[in-house]
Protein backbone atom coordinates (compact mmCIF):
# COMPACT_ATOMS: atom_id res chain seq x y z
CA UNK A 1 0.00 0.00 0.00
CA UNK A 2 2.68 2.40 0.65
CA UNK A 3 4.66 1.68 -2.29
CA UNK A 4 1.50 1.93 -4.32
CA UNK A 5 1.13 5.62 -2.65
CA UNK A 6 4.73 6.43 -3.12
CA UNK A 7 4.76 5.51 -7.01
CA UNK A 8 1.24 7.64 -7.60
CA UNK A 9 3.03 10.66 -5.49
CA UNK A 10 5.94 9.84 -7.48
CA UNK A 11 3.68 9.78 -10.49
CA UNK A 12 1.94 13.35 -10.33
CA UNK A 13 5.28 15.56 -9.58
CA UNK A 14 6.67 14.07 -12.70
CA UNK A 15 2.91 15.16 -14.34
CA UNK A 16 3.57 18.65 -12.50
CA UNK A 17 6.67 18.96 -13.75
CA UNK A 18 5.73 18.52 -17.27
CA UNK A 19 3.22 20.80 -17.29
CA UNK A 20 5.14 23.49 -16.01
CA UNK A 21 7.64 23.31 -18.48
CA UNK A 22 5.30 23.23 -21.23
CA UNK A 23 3.63 26.63 -20.08
CA UNK A 24 4.72 28.53 -22.39
CA UNK A 25 6.47 30.80 -19.42
CA UNK A 26 9.56 32.56 -20.69
CA UNK A 27 12.71 30.55 -19.95
CA UNK A 28 15.57 31.58 -17.69
CA UNK A 29 18.55 30.36 -19.95
CA UNK A 30 19.26 32.85 -22.71
CA UNK A 31 20.51 30.82 -25.95
CA UNK A 32 19.17 28.22 -28.01
CA UNK A 33 19.54 24.44 -28.70
CA UNK A 34 20.83 21.54 -26.96
CA UNK A 35 23.96 23.66 -26.24
CA UNK A 36 22.25 26.36 -24.57
CA UNK A 37 24.08 27.66 -21.55
CA UNK A 38 22.43 28.25 -18.65
CA UNK A 39 22.98 31.81 -17.59
CA UNK A 40 21.10 33.70 -14.28
CA UNK A 41 19.35 36.39 -15.44
CA UNK A 42 19.11 39.66 -13.08
CA UNK A 43 16.41 39.90 -10.28
CA UNK A 44 15.82 43.69 -11.61
CA UNK A 45 16.79 45.81 -14.01
CA UNK A 46 16.31 49.27 -14.92
CA UNK A 47 15.66 51.30 -18.04
CA UNK A 48 18.99 53.71 -18.95
CA UNK A 49 18.29 55.46 -22.17
CA UNK A 50 16.93 59.15 -22.33
CA UNK A 51 14.33 58.19 -24.33
CA UNK A 52 13.18 55.01 -22.22
CA UNK A 53 12.21 51.72 -23.52
CA UNK A 54 8.77 49.77 -24.66
CA UNK A 55 7.28 47.29 -22.46
CA UNK A 56 6.13 45.14 -25.16
CA UNK A 57 3.74 42.13 -25.53
CA UNK A 58 6.48 40.07 -27.12
CA UNK A 59 10.27 40.17 -27.53
CA UNK A 60 10.27 41.86 -30.59
CA UNK A 61 10.52 45.62 -31.81
CA UNK A 62 7.50 44.66 -33.83
CA UNK A 63 5.24 43.50 -31.25
CA UNK A 64 2.32 45.82 -29.57
CA UNK A 65 3.61 48.34 -27.27
CA UNK A 66 1.61 47.95 -24.03
CA UNK A 67 3.34 50.75 -22.03
CA UNK A 68 6.17 53.53 -22.61
CA UNK A 69 8.66 53.11 -19.81
CA UNK A 70 10.75 56.43 -19.01
CA UNK A 71 14.25 56.54 -18.21
CA UNK A 72 15.08 55.12 -14.56
CA UNK A 73 12.03 53.08 -14.60
CA UNK A 74 12.82 49.91 -12.08
CA UNK A 75 12.08 46.46 -13.65
CA UNK A 76 11.84 42.64 -11.88
CA UNK A 77 13.36 40.28 -14.38
CA UNK A 78 10.62 37.27 -14.61
CA UNK A 79 12.62 35.59 -17.70
CA UNK A 80 14.68 35.73 -20.19
CA UNK A 81 14.47 35.31 -24.18
CA UNK A 82 17.15 36.34 -26.84
CA UNK A 83 18.35 39.38 -25.37
CA UNK A 84 14.94 40.63 -24.24
CA UNK A 85 13.82 40.60 -20.41
CA UNK A 86 10.04 39.29 -19.69
CA UNK A 87 10.15 41.48 -16.85
CA UNK A 88 6.68 43.47 -14.27
CA UNK A 89 6.12 47.21 -13.35
CA UNK A 90 4.33 48.65 -11.55
CA UNK A 91 4.03 52.66 -10.55
CA UNK A 92 2.07 54.73 -8.57
CA UNK A 93 -0.14 55.42 -11.87
CA UNK A 94 -0.06 52.16 -13.37
CA UNK A 95 -1.12 48.89 -12.06
CA UNK A 96 1.31 46.07 -12.04
CA UNK A 97 1.65 45.11 -15.81
CA UNK A 98 3.82 42.18 -17.73
CA UNK A 99 5.38 42.82 -20.97
CA UNK A 100 9.08 42.57 -22.32
CA UNK A 101 11.39 45.28 -22.95
CA UNK A 102 14.70 45.31 -25.28
CA UNK A 103 18.21 44.13 -23.10
CA UNK A 104 19.97 47.15 -24.67
CA UNK A 105 17.58 49.47 -23.30
CA UNK A 106 18.49 48.32 -19.77
CA UNK A 107 21.30 47.81 -17.40
CA UNK A 108 21.79 46.83 -13.47
CA UNK A 109 19.11 47.97 -10.94
CA UNK A 110 21.72 49.95 -9.59
CA UNK A 111 22.71 52.11 -12.16
CA UNK A 112 23.46 55.22 -11.37
CA UNK A 113 20.82 57.53 -13.61
CA UNK A 114 21.81 61.25 -12.29
CA UNK A 115 23.02 61.90 -15.30
CA UNK A 116 21.55 59.27 -17.62
CA UNK A 117 18.25 60.73 -17.08
CA UNK A 118 18.97 64.37 -16.91
CA UNK A 119 16.82 65.47 -19.73
CA UNK A 120 15.24 62.18 -20.14
CA UNK A 121 11.96 62.48 -22.24
CA UNK A 122 9.25 59.79 -22.56
CA UNK A 123 6.78 59.76 -25.59
CA UNK A 124 3.17 57.25 -25.17
CA UNK A 125 2.23 55.54 -28.24
CA UNK A 126 -0.76 57.98 -29.88
CA UNK A 127 0.81 60.75 -28.57
CA UNK A 128 1.58 64.41 -30.49
CA UNK A 129 4.60 65.71 -31.00
CA UNK A 130 6.65 68.50 -33.09
CA UNK A 131 9.43 68.55 -34.75
CA UNK A 132 12.04 70.71 -33.46
CA UNK A 133 16.34 70.96 -35.40
CA UNK A 134 18.70 73.46 -34.66
CA UNK A 135 18.93 74.57 -38.88
CA UNK A 136 17.53 72.92 -41.54
CA UNK A 137 14.27 70.45 -41.48
CA UNK A 138 13.62 66.71 -40.32
CA UNK A 139 13.82 63.99 -42.80
CA UNK A 140 11.30 61.18 -42.38
CA UNK A 141 13.01 58.12 -43.10
CA UNK A 142 12.07 54.43 -44.27
CA UNK A 143 13.85 52.62 -41.97
CA UNK A 144 15.80 53.52 -38.93
CA UNK A 145 18.69 54.90 -40.25
CA UNK A 146 20.56 58.30 -41.27
CA UNK A 147 21.25 56.70 -44.59
CA UNK A 148 18.27 55.14 -45.64
CA UNK A 149 15.72 56.93 -48.24
CA UNK A 150 13.24 59.82 -47.31
CA UNK A 151 10.49 60.92 -49.09
CA UNK A 152 10.09 63.92 -46.82
CA UNK A 153 11.96 66.84 -44.78
CA UNK A 154 10.21 68.97 -42.44
CA UNK A 155 10.33 72.10 -40.94
CA UNK A 156 10.11 72.57 -37.36
CA UNK A 157 6.56 72.57 -35.64
CA UNK A 158 5.15 69.59 -37.95
CA UNK A 159 2.80 67.41 -36.03
CA UNK A 160 3.07 63.71 -35.74
CA UNK A 161 2.18 61.37 -33.61
CA UNK A 162 4.19 58.44 -31.91
CA UNK A 163 3.25 54.83 -33.67
CA UNK A 164 6.66 52.69 -32.46
CA UNK A 165 9.92 53.07 -30.78
CA UNK A 166 12.12 53.92 -29.30
CA UNK A 167 14.19 51.52 -31.59
CA UNK A 168 18.25 52.23 -30.59
CA UNK A 169 20.26 51.80 -33.63
CA UNK A 170 24.44 52.68 -32.69
CA UNK A 171 23.74 56.15 -30.95
CA UNK A 172 20.56 56.83 -31.87
CA UNK A 173 17.19 56.65 -30.87
CA UNK A 174 14.33 56.23 -33.43
CA UNK A 175 10.43 56.56 -33.64
CA UNK A 176 8.20 55.44 -36.00
CA UNK A 177 5.67 58.69 -36.53
CA UNK A 178 2.90 59.76 -38.84
CA UNK A 179 1.01 62.91 -39.90
CA UNK A 180 -1.90 63.07 -42.56
CA UNK A 181 0.44 65.22 -44.82
CA UNK A 182 3.46 62.90 -45.27
CA UNK A 183 2.68 59.50 -43.96
CA UNK A 184 4.47 57.01 -41.96
CA UNK A 185 8.19 57.04 -41.52
CA UNK A 186 11.32 56.67 -39.11
CA UNK A 187 12.42 60.24 -37.23
CA UNK A 188 15.21 60.75 -34.92
CA UNK A 189 13.84 61.09 -31.26
CA UNK A 190 16.52 64.11 -30.56
CA UNK A 191 14.43 66.20 -33.05
CA UNK A 192 11.00 65.54 -31.78
CA UNK A 193 9.66 67.51 -29.30
CA UNK A 194 6.42 67.08 -26.57
CA UNK A 195 3.63 69.90 -26.68
CA UNK A 196 4.03 70.15 -22.87
CA UNK A 197 7.54 71.48 -23.71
Amino acid sequence: MAMRMLRRSWLVLVLVVVILSGSGAPAQASGSGAAATRQASPAAVTVIKRFGAALRSAPSSNSYVKHMLGCGAYLRVLGTSNGWYYVSYVDAVTPTTTGWVGGARVGPANTPLAQICANAVTFQIGEHVYTHVASGCLSLRVSTSRSAVYHYCVSNGHDYVILNGPIGVGQDDWFEVTSRSTGTGWALAQYLRPYSQ
